[in-house]
């Protein structure tokens, strides 16, 4: 049987290398850790409390297309898959960037959007970092603690308030909590990489942002 992985970034691994290569200025960079150890071990805390329940309810996707629809693609590199988002402005990029990580976990064509889900779940999501990478780096944990926690699956996510200077984040999204018997698992992601987490403005001014899942 084909490599799920290697069927979904194929096609897009030329494209999305050039886009890369063509990001002109470079207004964000760290090779450093994320702050965030503390967030990382409740990730791994979630994931070992639902672990059973996945493993016998949910189904395993091997299909050769992702359904996207929006402003990102998935990147090789290495073992791991490479997130690449953009938009007109930083908060769409960023908004397009946890629906790309919650495209890659599940078939995000299949989630409905459940206002008293959203509600109960998503309306208040809020990161902090000392700055840009690292705010990034927080704010793509905190949703995907969200999930491993409560099972909720964004489809959809808005950027209330983003400061560039305290390095703060608001958001909120609207999806469902996960239904295995009709919502496809894919490739389960565990953990955010810090390095090499990059943020760029290109010559048109779209902004774009490259995250490394696990």
């Amino acid at each position: 049987m084909a490599d799920p992985l290697e069927q979904r970034t194929s096609g897009r691994r030329a494209q999305g290398r050039q886009r890369q290569e063509e990001s002109a200025v470079i207004v964000a960079q760290s090779e450093k850790r994320g702050p965030s150890d503390e967030m990382e071990k409740r990730i791994q805390q979630a994931i070992d409390v639902r672990k059973e329940q996945l493993e016998q309810t949910a189904k395993l996707s091997y299909e050769p297309e992702l359904v996207i629809d929006g402003k990102y693609e998935y990147l090789d590199h290495t073992a791991d898959i490479q997130l690449h988002s953009w938009g007109d402005t930083l908060e769409e990029a960023l908004e397009q960037l946890v629906v790309a990580m919650f495209g890659y976990k599940t078939q995000i064509n299949l989630v409905k959007i459940n206002d008293e889900d959203s509600a109960k779940h998503a309306s208040h999501i809020k990161a902090e970092g000392h700055d840009l990478c690292s705010l990034i780096f927080a704010y793509l944990q905190e949703w995907l603690y969200l999930f491993h926690d409560s099972g909720f699956l964004v489809k959809e996510v808005k950027i209330e308030h983003l400061d560039h200077t305290a390095f703060t984040i608001q958001s909120s999204g609207r999806g469902e909590l996960a239904d295995w018997s009709r919502h496809v698992q894919g490739t389960e992601v565990k953990a955010i990489t810090y390095s090499n987490l990059q943020v760029a403005e290109d010559e048109n001014g779209q902004h774009h942002v490259w995250a490394i899942v696990d």
